[in-house]
């Protein structure tokens, strides 16, 4: 008897009142799982997007940097050869 007080559980083959309760409450509750997953999911997305935009940004950075020094670097050996070229044409028609 206190088994079925406990669970207002009438015997006659129905569930008792609290399952009913907790069945009618799935649905709501999936929905707010769902939602919840989808806002943890676009904020995972979000930090993911700024993160591949820092990383292009850094590489493009880099190519910069790579360039400047490319084009620095050959610069200056055109110079020294130049000089060099110079120098030995003048030690030569000495």
């Amino acid at each position: 008897m206190f088994g079925q007080v406990m669970s207002r559980h009438d015997g006659r083959g129905r569930s008792p009142l609290w399952l009913s309760q907790v069945r009618a409450q799935a649905p709501g509750v999936r929905l707010d799982e769902e939602q919840a997953s989808r806002r943890r999911f676009d904020a995972l997305e979000g930090i993911d997007r700024r993160r591949i935009d820092s990383v292009a940004a850094a590489t493009r950075d880099q190519e910069a940097k790579d360039r400047r020094t490319l084009v620095y670097g050959l610069g200056l050996a055109i110079i020294l050869g130049l000089l060099l070229a110079g120098i030995g044409l003048v030690a030569w028609l000495r």
